[in-house]
């Protein structure tokens, strides 16, 4: 190799390898200012979220606030006060029922099955054969069918009393937040979502099935069955 030839080679790779670290710097320069700019974004919106934080509600959205949680109260303690009503008719029904029912020796109230084969206790026990036989309860006496949907009925009515009451329980620890004061934006709306979050899983929209009365009366000579004296009865 001639040394004019020499001295072109090396120039060009002097040159590529010039080249290739100019790229790589403006490649690791480019890579550190998007660090720098994805750290000041994360920066700000660490600010920005620390702001919402620390940002006091305003008077205005608090008052507004209490106003729904007042309405709220008011529609769940009319729910209880209906709920209790209902739950003192089925009380009043199932006590018609057992009183109409046929009475073992021992004070049990039983009933015949739909299908005439089987003898149940009103705590849904079966009853053996030996102390009755289905025959021996009469068409006329309470039927396991008319029992069962007024105990199903009733388990119903307090299961929706309990949901109330919890709903209730949380409308007023929400109005002792507010009593303390010194509430953030971002806890209020958490507070909203909170009680929206109650109203629409529970029992906002559904409305009570009314009872529909019974005959309840009875022999002149024949004591009204007392609900609070027999066992499995609430």
């Amino acid at each position: 190799m001639r040394h004019g030839d020499f001295i072109q080679l090396r120039s060009e790779f002097v040159l590529r390898a010039k080249t290739r670290f100019r790229k790589q710097r403006e490649h690791a320069e480019q890579r550190q200012r998007d660090e720098r700019t994805k750290r000041k974004l994360e920066e700000e919106q660490s600010d920005f979220d620390d702001l919402a934080q620390v940002l006091m509600a305003t008077d205005d959205a608090i008052a507004q606030f209490r106003n729904k949680l007042d309405e709220y109260q008011e529609t769940v303690m009319q729910r209880i006060l209906d709920l209790q009503n209902k739950r003192d008719q089925l009380l009043t029904e199932r006590s018609a029922l057992l009183a109409g029912a046929h009475v073992l020796p021992d004070g049990r109230r039983v009933f015949r099955s739909e299908d005439g084969l089987t003898v149940f206790d009103e705590n849904r026990n079966t009853v053996s054969p030996d102390l009755i036989t289905p025959s021996e309860i009469s068409d006329e006496d309470t039927s396991r069918k008319e029992f069962l949907a007024n105990a199903d009925k009733f388990d119903a009515i307090d299961k929706e009393l309990d949901e109330a009451v919890t709903v209730l329980e949380h409308i007023d620890d929400m109005q002792d937040r507010l009593d303390e004061g010194k509430i953030t934006a971002s806890q209020l709306d958490d507070l909203k979502t909170r009680l929206d979050g109650l109203m629409t899983e529970s029992f906002k929209q559904k409305d009570i099935e009314p009872v529909v009365p019974r005959d309840t009366s009875l022999p002149a000579d024949e004591k009204p069955f007392d609900p609070g004296k027999h066992v499995g009865f609430n």
